[in-house]
């Protein structure tokens, strides 16, 4: 146990302040150094929950890990001999959520400046997955290298068979410029329509891999469509979403050809190498056959604005919009400073439960279907305080889609007229 000094403190201030690249994981930092400007103006944090004890992360879909990534990542303290003293962040604007954790509030932010960078996870990455480790581990890393804001996506989350997908990745300026290398292996399954690509990539169609090499000046992007093709499984095949090694999930079952079967994902990679620094930096694209869609997830909350209301209503919406039904399994975590009312919870389909500061929900959605699910809660108006909700929506099949809101609530005040009368003497 060493938290960080005043004066490391300020030393790292200084080291970000001239451009630096910092990467810190600790549960006990923001205890001693909460109301610093490392943490308000690098880290990009204004308040936490303390010693929330969480059970399991979720990396930001923003990140580009594989489906493999996506969570729940169990956290184990005791197989490290750490107490569980994790904490929920509160962010600035501007901060991005970096990884989730299963008390609705963000364990890891990333920010950055003109020059410099900066990661903070609250979560020690020894409780996560070995099996997970270097792939998050190299994540952080590479966001914060010169290549950190590469992007690599493709035009629609889930696809049909034989339909084209177009994929895009786009190479940030950096200075001064560098020489960088491309590797992009597309899967099994995923054929290149070569007359598409744009943006000077080779293609050899014997090992289906585009290859690129260049300096970069200025923002650059290489463009292309592919067609996803599918199998038909065989019979005794199942396809499964399980746990291995309690830490990634098998999310494609392949047959003998190769070919993903219905409902498996295309999870194509990109490799940037820069020879400098050493750092390879990965990012992925993936897209599911004929399955569902339920990225449009609304939360909201509404208090009363004509008297002091104590109370807050939440309302989460979740539609499909993607190729298949979905039986979704989705939990929205309530701010501990608030208090659910058990009797106002109502959803317009399936089966929702409240346990403490959890609503559980099952649903079952069907192609182009919207659920609803709303709770008032009461909070104590007389004080300042901070609320963060998060929902956690997941289909069995695709990656979890997380939805938080965070909402800044001044304690009510209301201002008298003051008038002063001076009596000559």
């Amino acid at each position: 146990f060493a938290p960080v000094t005043r004066v490391e403190n300020q030393l790292l201030t200084d080291y970000l302040a001239q451009n630096g690249r910092l990467f810190l994981n600790s549960q006990d930092y923001l205890y001693y150094n909460l109301h610093t400007p490392l943490t308000l103006n690098y880290f990009g944090i204004i308040s936490q929950s303390e010693s929330i004890t969480p059970t399991a992360v979720y990396p930001d879909p923003a990140l580009g890990l594989p489906p493999a990534l996506a969570g729940p990542l169990p956290l184990d303290y005791k197989a490290v001999a750490y107490q569980n003293f994790s904490d929920g962040l509160i962010l600035a604007p501007g901060t991005m959520p970096f990884l989730w954790h299963n008390q609705g509030t963000p364990a890891g932010v990333a920010r950055k400046g003109e020059g410099w960078r900066a990661v903070f996870w609250d979560v020690p990455l020894e409780t996560m997955p070995l099996t997970a480790q270097p792939a998050l581990l190299g994540s952080a890393l590479g966001w914060l290298s010169n290549w950190g804001d590469a992007a690599f996506v493709v035009d629609s989350q889930t696809g049909a068979p034989g339909e084209p997908r177009t994929y895009v990745l786009t190479l940030p300026s950096v200075a001064p410029t560098r020489t960088l290398r491309l590797t992009n292996t597309l899967p099994s399954g995923l054929t290149l329509l070569p007359e598409t690509l744009t943006g000077g990539a080779v293609y050899d169609a014997v090992t289906n891999q585009l290859t690129w090499q260049g300096v970069v000046s200025g923002s650059h992007q290489i463009r292309y469509q592919a067609i996803p093709q599918v199998a038909v499984a065989e019979s005794g095949h199942e396809r499964t979403r399980k746990n291995t090694d309690e830490s990634t999930k098998s999310l494609m079952f392949l047959r003998g050809g190769g070919l993903p079967v219905v409902n498996s994902p295309l999870v194509n990679v990109v490799q940037l190498a820069d020879g400098l620094d050493g750092v390879v930096l990965t990012r992925t694209a993936t897209v599911w056959l004929d399955a569902p869609d339920l990225r449009g997830v609304a939360l909201t909350a509404v208090a009363a604005t004509d008297t002091p209301s104590p109370t807050l209503t939440y309302t989460l919406v979740v539609s499909n919009s993607g190729l298949a039904a979905a039986n979704a399994q989705i939990e929205l975590r309530l701010p501990d400073a608030a208090s659910p009312i058990t009797d106002t919870l109502h959803s317009s389909s399936g089966t929702v439960t409240l346990k403490q500061h959890r609503v559980s929900w099952q649903v079952g959605l069907a192609l182009g279907d919207t659920v609803t699910t709303t709770i008032v809660l009461t909070y104590t108006p007389r004080v300042d305080v901070w609320l963060a909700g998060t929902a956690v929506v997941d289909d069995g099949l695709t990656q979890p889609v997380i939805k938080q809101l965070q909402l800044h609530l001044p304690p009510y005040q209301y201002y008298f007229p003051l008038a002063a009368w001076h009596k000559p003497l």
